[in-house]
């Protein structure tokens, strides 16, 4: 064998290397998103919060036909683009018309993040610590949470994280072929667009922008590259855009930029003033139970700034993309906590990094920052303690509410949860610290979907719209009033009068023709009260975890934490 041959066999051996490892990972992080995100989505009903909004509309969508313009209660809805909608009545074409289906895109786009947190990761600092930073975005609370609901914050989140990841690929480092990256950048910015509005442009601006200033000047884009990237966001977002001015008029196009957007940025006209430090608790809560972890970054960063030496380009740019959308956010008057979920990443990145030296099994951990870190999984250790007893603290609440009663195995679920963290810190098992934290939050979220929500087919909202169904004749108006008020309709697929105010309600019963009202039982024993009886069909009990306090879990009471709806026809 030739010299030449002999290293055309390495390069080819090291390659191949390169990609099995790259393969493991992704499989790695498609089951530990199959179990974290995926499983047992289809469970638990379509709730009240704003996720009816979308798995309604998506629903509609495919009933009518009309791709072009979102419906929800058979209205028009122009409050969000259209991207994630389409997402839902693909999902709905290919898998049924389900609380899965609703969801699976969500779920997607939480296994998106990590894979390009995954990737990102090995391309700045190795295999090993990417994969970390992958297992920690996909098995945080936030990104857990989003991932199951039907929402429109995962997608955009991912767009964002996407188009912010391929601008820093060709700032932090030398790349053939740098203005492909930029194009992509481009692409992912525009599907933001379509998914939520021009927010999907300025996160990754916001950040992409300042890192220019840090990045040589010879890895900045040229002018033609920027104008290239800006041809492809227009050809990709504006169609549709133009397409819904067209159809609806211009006014269209200024009650969403200004009124959805701008308005929703500058104004408390959809979410009521917070704090500017509102956000700070609320990532440090989407972090869980990665979040604690973070003490071990004290001492290299107060050395950084005491010793004023610039930190590596990479550093930077994980500066920047977590602080300026935060920033972003902070200043805006509505706030939100799901609106910070394009910090997470960043973060899960961040982390990964900064474990790097302390569990590292080729060298011994910094004592200071070793004892740092036992203090932090001792923390996270905590928060698992804390749910378990908080399950069994709220079993009365569950249990009368129609939950599932396997509460037993949800708090075995989460002790061993906890053993495990603890093992993690007794044993000082420093390498697979990340593997025992992600089984940890694993169980977590295994507990939470099967052994405290609701069995399928026991949901509340399920039961009421098979109620409804039974006791409507013909074709009945049918609303509800103070309760299921965006859900039912995604379960009897019948248009409801919109009950806003008691006065629409008084006016709904007083029809000269019967029809059948949804309620909270006291909202009907106070029309019995004022001479207006109603014809009791139906009753439903439920437990709304919008509503809980602390003292819900504390000291649960199903009598005053449950409520009792009901079906009533005015004659």
């Amino acid at each position: 064998m030739t010299a030449a041959t002999r290293g055309a066999a390495l390069r080819f051996g090291s390659r191949a290397i390169v990609y099995n490892r790259a393969v493991r990972g992704w499989i790695v992080l498609v089951l530990l998103a199959a179990a974290v995100l995926l499983a047992g989505i289809g469970r638990t009903a379509i709730t009240e919060s704003d996720e009816a909004y979308y798995a309604e509309a998506g629903r509609e969508m495919v009933e009518r036909g009309d791709f072009l313009t979102p419906r929800f209660n058979y209205e028009p809805r122009f409050q969000k683009p259209i991207l994630f909608y389409w997402m839902i009545a693909a999902c709905y074409r290919v898998l049924g018309v389900n609380e899965f289906a609703a969801r699976a895109g969500s779920a997607l786009a939480g296994l998106g993040i990590a894979l390009v947190v995954y990737g990102l990761g090995r391309r700045w600092y190795g295999e090993t610590t990417g994969l970390r930073a992958g297992t920690i975005a996909v098995t945080s609370l936030g990104c857990a949470a989003m991932a199951r609901a039907s929402l429109p914050d995962m997608p955009l989140a991912f767009f964002i994280t996407a188009a912010t990841a391929a601008g820093l690929v060709p700032l932090a480092g030398r790349v053939p072929h740098p203005r492909r990256w930029w194009l992509l950048a481009a692409a992912m910015a525009a599907l933001a667009c379509l998914t939520k509005g021009p927010i999907g442009l300025v996160v990754p601006a916001v950040v992409l922008g300042p890192m220019m200033l840090f990045a040589q000047r010879q890895r900045r884009p040229s002018l033609g590259t920027l104008a290239a990237a800006a041809a492809v966001l227009a050809v990709i977002a504006i169609p549709w855009y133009a397409a819904m001015a067209s159809t609806h008029g211009a006014g269209y196009l200024r009650g969403f930029f200004v009124g959805d957007n701008l308005e929703r940025f500058a104004t408390p006209r959809f979410n009521e003033p917070r704090s500017l430090l509102y956000y700070v608790p609320v990532v440090a809560a989407g972090l869980l139970p990665w979040s604690p972890l973070w003490i071990v970054a004290v001492p290299p960063i107060w050395r950084t700034l005491a010793r004023r030496t610039m930190p590596r380009i990479e550093t930077v740019a994980l500066v920047l993309w977590t602080l300026a959308p935060l920033l972003l956010f902070s200043v805006s008057v509505g706030k939100q906590p799901r609106y910070v979920l394009p910090v997470l990443p960043a973060l899960a990145l961040a982390l990964a990094r900064t474990l790097e030296p302390v569990i590292a099994p080729d060298r011994p951990a910094p004592p200071v920052q070793a004892r740092l870190l036992s203090w932090g999984v001792a923390i996270s250790a905590s928060f698992f303690l804390l749910m378990s007893v908080l399950v069994l603290r709220a079993r009365p609440v569950l249990a009368a509410a129609g939950n599932s009663t396997s509460h037993l195995a949800a708090a075995v679920a989460l002790a061993g949860a906890v053993a495990v963290a603890l093992v993690a810190v007794s044993a000082r098992v420093r390498l697979h610290l990340v593997p025992f934290m992600a089984a940890a939050s694993t169980a977590l979220v295994a507990a939470v979907q099967f052994g405290i929500l609701a069995r399928p087919g026991t949901d509340p909202v399920r039961q009421m719209a098979a109620h409804v169904a039974m006791h409507r004749r013909s074709a009945e108006a049918v609303a509800p009033y103070r309760a299921f008020t965006r859900n039912l309709v995604f379960y009897t697929h019948i248009q409801q009068a919109d009950l806003y105010s008691r006065e629409r309600l008084l006016a709904f019963l007083e029809s000269p023709d019967r029809v059948l009202c949804v309620m909270p039982a006291e909202e009907a024993e106070a029309l019995a009260k004022e001479g207006r009886p109603l014809r009791r069909l139906a009753e439903v009990r439920q437990f709304d975890p919008s509503t809980a306090r602390p003292r819900t879990l504390l000291n649960p009471d199903p009598a005053r934490d449950l409520q009792t709806i009901v079906l009533v026809a005015n004659r």
